[in-house]
Parts: C-alpha cells; sequence; structure tokens
C-alpha cells in the first residue's frame, strides 16, 4: 500500500451466492508483523479432493496488444496489456455488452453500447452508471461493460487491474473472470467463476476476492478491509490474481488477502470432475459497473450519479514462464 494502513483480511466458503452455511467451521488466525495482516480462514466445502500434479507444457507466448510502457514481471511473460492511452477503447480486444435490465441477479442497469456509459479519456477506461427520469416519472439506469471473450482468453497467468470505485449505495464495480466459450464442465456454476474483485459503493473500505464452482453452487471468498480514513474510492488501487495449476491467489496492493487451492466441478448428470476442473480451462476477463442487485441493493437518495465513473488505467495479463495456453 501507498500508505501506512491496517488490513484485515477475512476468508470465508459458503454454499449459494452471498449465502450462509450450517456446515462446521474451522478457524485458523494468523498475523505477520511483516504486513500487520490478521488472516482468518474458513473451510465448509465438501467435497475436498486431492490435489495432483499437473504436467507444465511448452511455453508460448500469444500474440495478444501489447504497451511499451508496461512493466517487465521476474518469472512471467506480458501476453497482453491496456493502457488506455489513446482515445477510444480497442475493441480488437474488447467487447462492449448489450443487455437488458435485471438480466443478472436484479440489476437495475440496463448495459447499453453507448457512448456516455463506455469511454476512454485521459488514460482511462470509464465505465459510467446513468440514472434518467422519464415523463411520466419512471425511473431506469443504464451503465458500461467491457469484455474480452473471443478475443482474448488464457489459461493459467497474473491479472493485474488498476481502478478507482465510485461510491454510493447501489453501485457495484466489478473486475471479473469466466469461462470462455460458455465454459467445458456445463452452466453456470460448473465451469466456474473468479472474481477478483467485486466492491459495494455503500462500503468502499471493503474488497471481496471470490471464485464459484461445483453443483451446487459452492464458493470460497476472502475481504480485504481498509483502516482509516483510505478507501477504494479516493485513490486508485492495484487488483490482481495469481492463477497457476491447482491454485489461485489474490492480492490488492501486493498484499495478498486470499489463497484457495480447493475446489472441484460437477457435470449436469452430477458426477464429479477431477481437480482442478474447473479452473484448468480458458477464461476471459470482464469490467462492469452494476447498479443495484441482490447483493448491493437498490441505490438511494444520497448516490450521486454524476459520480458514477469507475475508472479503470490500466489492465495487465502475464503468463508464467513455464505455462502456456
Amino acid at each position: 500500500m501507498k500508505k501506512s494502513i491496517a488490513l484485515l483480511l477475512i476468508a470465508t466458503m459458503a454454499m449459494g451466492v452471498m449465502a450462509s452455511c450450517s456446515t462446521e467451521t474451522t478457524d485458523t488466525t494468523v498475523t505477520t508483523a511483516a504486513t500487520t495482516a490478521t488472516t482468518t480462514v474458513e473451510s465448509t466445502a465438501e467435497p475436498t479432493p486431492e490435489a495432483t500434479a499437473t504436467p507444465k507444457p511448452t511455453p508460448t507466448v500469444p500474440d495478444y496488444p501489447k504497451s511499451e510502457k508496461t512493466p517487465a514481471i521476474d518469472g512471467y511473460n506480458l501476453i497482453w496489456s491496456d493502457e488506455f492511452d489513446g482515445d477510444k477503447l480497442d475493441e480488437s480486444v474488447w467487447s462492449i455488452a448489450f443487455a437488458r435490465a435485471g438480466a443478472n441477479n436484479n440489476e437495475l442497469q440496463a448495459y447499453l453500447i453507448n457512448e456516455k456509459n463506455v469511454f476512454v479519456k485521459d488514460g482511462k477506461l470509464h465505465l459510467k452508471a446513468l440514472r434518467e427520469v422519464n415523463d411520466n416519472g419512471e425511473v431506469s439506469y443504464t451503465s458500461g461493460k467491457v469484455f474480452s471473450d473471443n478475443k482474448v482468453t488464457f489459461t493459467y497467468g497474473k491479472v493485474v487491474v488498476s481502478a478507482k470505485v465510485p461510491e454510493g449505495r447501489g453501485l457495484w464495480p466489478a473486475i471479473w473472470m469466466m469461462p470462455a466459450a460458455g465454459g467445458k464442465y456445463g452452466n453456470w456454476p460448473r465451469s466456474g467463476e473468479i472474481d477478483i474483485m467485486e466492491i459495494l459503493g455503500q462500503d468502499v473500505r471493503t474488497t471481496y476476492s471470490t471464485i464459484h464452482y461445483g453443483n451446487p453452487h459452492q464458493q470460497q471468498q476472502g475481504k480485504l478491509v481498509l483502516d482509516g480514513k483510505e478507501t477504494f474510492a479516493n485513490s486508485f488501487h492495484e487488483y490482481s490474481v495469481e492463477w497457476e495449476p491447482g491454485e489461485l491467489r489474490f492480492y490488492v496492493d501486493g498484499v495478498e488477502i486470499y489463497v484457495a487451492n480447493d475446489w472441484y466441478s460437477a457435470a449436469d448428470s452430477g458426477k464429479t470432475k477431477d481437480f482442478p476442473a474447473p479452473f484448468d480451462k480458458p477464461f476471459y476477463l470482464i469490467l462492469n459497473l452494476a447498479v443495484g442487485g441482490d447483493w448491493p441493493g437498490d441505490p438511494d437518495e444520497k448516490t450521486d450519479f454524476k459520480k458514477a465513473d469507475f475508472e479503470i488505467d490500466y489492465v495487465r495479463v502475464y503468463q508464467l514462464a513455464d505455462t502456456n495456453n
């Protein structure tokens, strides 16, 4: 972190999205002076498969766009980066989503292909939520969402995104990943979901990192809570995941907040798939700003849509030097 802060790291696993689980849990708390961080891990997943060694293929570097200003990282090859230095979105790697209101999680916004909702300005990608009132007094919301499916997909690597989130009840920015080509193990959550960052606009001191998998749905989640006056809305912070065969490690500003290395998948028939499924296939990246929904709830009169702007400074995707797609 650029500022001296105390970090509270809490990891949870639950069945169902943001639902409580009645199974017995065990807590392990570790305090490290180097990071002044406390980590709590709760484990409730069933079943718990044994990890198996995964052969490492010959390395290659896909021919995706890369910026010369993107820094190198020891042990990794840069496979894709977007520093948003131009004046428009690079649609060779990004698609703009179009979706009706309520399509997912009872969210209020429609995602539009509209320069008011998705635009590049001053070296940043902006995903902006808008509130509109028609002549009949009916309120509607629009927002922006971009994704790289069918353009940039990858298996294993390090994803690094610098972003600043908007503040306000009902705003829900996210940096996340979904399986390419609809997934190899079936419909959600069987083929998995990797949430690098989710923040609720009414609590911009807390960020969540989550994986979804299994059948029935299982999830594992870690969160980091900032102390003091610093928030994820008043400055840019760096969110990242290191995805290796059999392990996912989540970081905020270089500080590890959660490690997942125990999961499973299941086919429609209910047959369990071998670990490390489903996180052993290509995924793609998604950036979006939702409004409302089951988790954050609706905006209120204090939500300022003039400032409902999710800003992304850069996206960088690296691949381990000894693995490939």
